[in-house]
């Protein structure tokens, strides 16, 4: 095979410089003359060639070389130079390009590695990623039952009860008396706190010159102004000009009543204030007037009081009792404003 030394074949080069050398030293033999010819020993003289007068003159070896000769002999010297230095320069050059394309193409491999190193990184973090977004799904599932079965919990009721029992009153009507609770409803002037009780709680006070109403926490007796009132929700509405906390509805924060679900009617049957019992929702009925049904004992006392949620929310007002045990009913809380005031 012909060696190629950076794309130029090693035999031409040298075949080339060989072929110039060859016509160099052609040309400065040709340049001089012998004025004997050769002779061989045994062999006789011949007569020497005389050049014609036409002929030029042969340049004799002792002759000195004209400018014009040597330049021309130089001229031949500086272009092969030039040639030998052309063969060089692409010869280096084409090393050149070899070099920089064996360093991009290891650039080439080390960019591929990396892009391999990403891509199985970014492979294992989406693995992870599935594995926290299951974690995730895993947990959230885990919270609702939880939250389910602790619906199934009754609460603590103590904690309850103290939560709830600054908002609940005594109501007097006279010799009769029962139960309210602070309710958040805009006070007209000269109040502080709405209440709400049971309707036939306050009957007696519905007539001309009936008895006046009056509300207690505890040894604190306050006047209050019956300001409506419906028996066929038996629901009434007390003004007082004291400040009690308002209990939140239920219905106002999406905790409407289920059948099931725990329930604590709170009161004062026969004056005992605060009294509480505890049950569920036994039934549900949503025909106008819509009525709760608990298992939570009521008494004498109890009507108006509120029937709460395990949140100490209200769900109904306390109103009846029938003959039987756990047949108790409360008037729901939003037929206060279905018949008595704008909600």
């Amino acid at each position: 095979m012909i060696g190629v030394r950076g794309g130029v074949p090693a035999r031409l080069e040298t075949e080339a410089v060989d072929a110039f050398e060859v016509r160099l030293t052609s040309r400065l033999n040709a340049s001089r003359y012998h004025d004997a010819a050769p002779t061989k020993v045994g062999m006789p003289m011949e007569e020497p060639i005389t050049p014609s007068q036409d002929s030029p003159e042969p340049v004799r070896s002792d002759q000195p070389v004209t400018g014009k000769g040597r330049r021309v002999w130089v001229g031949r010297v500086v272009l092969a130079l030039i040639l030998l230095s052309l063969i060089g320069g692409v010869t280096l050059s084409q090393w050149d390009i070899r070099d920089l394309r064996d360093a991009n193409e290891q650039l080439k491999r080390e960019a591929d590695k990396l892009g391999n190193q990403a891509a199985s990184l970014a492979g294992r973090l989406d693995g992870q990623g599935r594995t926290v977004a299951s974690l995730q799904q895993q947990l959230g599932d885990l919270s609702s039952k939880l939250r389910q079965t602790a619906k199934k919990l009754p609460p603590n009721i103590p904690d309850l009860i103290r939560k709830v029992e600054d908002s609940i009153v005594t109501v007097y009507v006279g010799n009769g008396q029962g139960s309210g609770f602070a309710v958040d409803l805009e006070a007209p002037a000269g109040y502080q706190t709405a209440i709400l009780t049971a309707a036939h709680v306050v009957d007696a006070a519905t007539y001309v010159g009936g008895p006046r109403v009056f509300v207690s926490q505890g040894s604190d007796l306050v006047a209050a102004k019956l300001w409506n009132w419906n028996f066929r929700v038996d629901i009434a509405v007390l003004y007082v000009n004291a400040r009690f906390p308002p209990l939140p509805w239920a219905s106002d924060v999406g905790h409407d009543p289920s059948v099931g679900e725990f329930a604590v009617a709170i009161g004062s049957p026969y004056g005992l204030e605060g009294t509480t019992t505890s049950g569920i929702i036994s039934q549900l009925y949503s025909q106008f007037p819509a009525l709760i049904q608990t298992d939570a004992a009521m008494n004498p006392g109890n009507s108006g009081g509120p029937l709460i949620n395990r949140y100490g929310e209200v769900l109904g007002i306390n109103s009846f009792a029938l003959s039987g045990e756990g047949l108790n009913f409360a008037s729901a809380i939003d037929n206060t404003c279905a018949r008595l005031i704008q909600c």
